[in-house]
């Protein structure tokens, strides 16, 4: 498995060829067409949150801005984005009235407006990383609700997923699937557990849980394991990540951080050996104006 910090600075410049191909995690590095490639960019996570996408939104709304977002990181010598997708599932994907997922999104328009952005990506010379969920902030209990109902999450995987994936698979813009953002924020801490991978006391006093939403970190591994396993049985090289909201909940460098997106944790939680990362992808943040001695910005 990789680890790569996606908001490092350093610039590797490549161009998307026309033969369709896939990003590849190998060794120590990013490869795309034999080629070593370095994800620069940006993080630009909404326009208007929640409803860039599916029923016609992004045409009708955001295009504009997206497209000129990739025009600003094209000219500042960016090859990567990173946006925010169902975000709390308001508008996609579509819910019934009891909460289990029937399709992508009411209108049908989802898959398009998703291959269109990737298709003005491409013609820039930009890779995308579409994030699925957001865990950081989760006021949708549709959504709440997929975390904790398996019958619903596998509503999601068959009928939106599954679907949305085999429509751009293959698709050169589309370096990897992001299942969660910073799902730490919903997380029950203070759970100790025999399994290392479900003991959540070493954060405990690390600011974790902030929605007060308290969902057992078993439950998110096995939202992220189910999904990627999912997206693998469609498109099987395209790479998967998830966005961990620091250091010390993707690593074990210190006493404080367990990683617990490790393919040993997300296959006991969700029980699929398919299901697991390809990439670590972890965010970091200043507090009082310094950075944790153990920051990606901090540690090479």
């Amino acid at each position: 498995m990789l680890q790569i910090n996606l908001s490092l600075l350093c610039i590797s410049l490549f161009f998307i060829n026309e033969v369709s191909s896939y990003l590849e995690a190998r060794g120590d590095g990013l490869y795309y067409g034999g080629q070593k490639v370095f994800l620069s960019g940006a993080n630009y996570a909404w326009h208007n949150y929640g409803q860039d996408f599916g029923d016609g939104h992004y045409f009708s709304e955001s295009q504009a801005f997206y497209e000129r977002w990739l025009d600003e990181i094209a000219s500042a010598g960016g090859n990567s984005v990173r946006f925010w997708l169902h975000v709390e599932g308001y508008v996609t994907p579509k819910f019934d009235a009891n909460g289990y997922v029937i399709s992508g999104d009411n209108q049908g328009t989802l898959k398009e407006e998703l291959k269109t952005f990737l298709d003005a990506a491409r013609q820039r010379n930009i890779f995308v990383v579409p994030v699925l969920w957001n865990g950081a902030y989760l006021t949708n209990q549709n959504a709440i609700n997929l975390v904790w109902d398996e019958s619903k999450l596998q509503s999601y995987i068959d009928n939106a997923l599954k679907p949305l994936v085999s429509a751009v698979s293959n698709h050169p813009a589309l370096a990897a699937w992001e299942i969660v953002n910073e799902p730490e924020g919903s997380i029950r801490v203070g759970v100790s557990n025999s399994n290392p991978c479900f003991d959540t006391t070493p954060i405990s006093n690390s600011g974790a849980g902030w929605t007060g939403l308290s969902i057992p970190i078993e439950n998110w591994l096995k939202f992220i394991n189910r999904q990627i396993d999912a997206i693998r049985s469609v498109d099987p090289a395209m790479l998967a990540t998830q966005g961990a909201w620091s250091e010390r909940s993707q690593t074990n460098v210190c006493a404080d951080c367990h990683n617990y997106f490790s393919d040993d944790c997300l296959i006991a939680a969700g029980g699929r050996p398919g299901g697991t990362i390809d990439f670590y992808q972890m965010h970091t943040y200043s507090w009082q104006s310094q950075y944790s001695p153990y920051s990606p910005l901090k540690v090479l």
